[in-house]
């Protein structure tokens, strides 16, 4: 599911924009050291598991999942998903690190 941009600025985040979906997904796929370090929103999964087989697949709809997602797994693994883009030519993935900092900005309340 894609989700609308607008909740991403309370978490360290970054959003990565290009053409080739499968492109980005290679390399979030290298800047999380591997896809065991992933944990994907379910609609990218076609696409993912042309690329790696190990990644983690969760379903979102909506940002209080993306909050549950992020306090549930372990620090190290990076949540993604697509979100909406300010191109129809162009694909917006939302890449959040599990971290420290992520868990304690949604436990303090964004």
């Amino acid at each position: 599911m894609v989700l609308n941009d607008s909740g991403i600025p309370r978490y360290r985040a970054y959003i990565i924009y290009g053409r080739d979906v499968e492109n980005i997904l290679k390399r979030i796929a290298a800047f999380a050291n591997g896809c065991r370090n992933i944990v994907a929103e379910s609609s990218l999964r076609s696409i993912f598991s042309r690329l790696c087989e190990d990644a983690t697949y969760v379903e979102l709809k909506d940002y209080s999942d993306v909050d549950r997602v992020i306090l549930s797994y372990e620090e190290g693994k990076a949540l993604v998903f697509p979100v909406s883009s300010p191109r129809l030519d162009v694909h917006a993935i939302a890449l959040i690190p599990i971290d420290k900092t992520n868990k304690l900005r949604i436990s303090r309340g964004g």
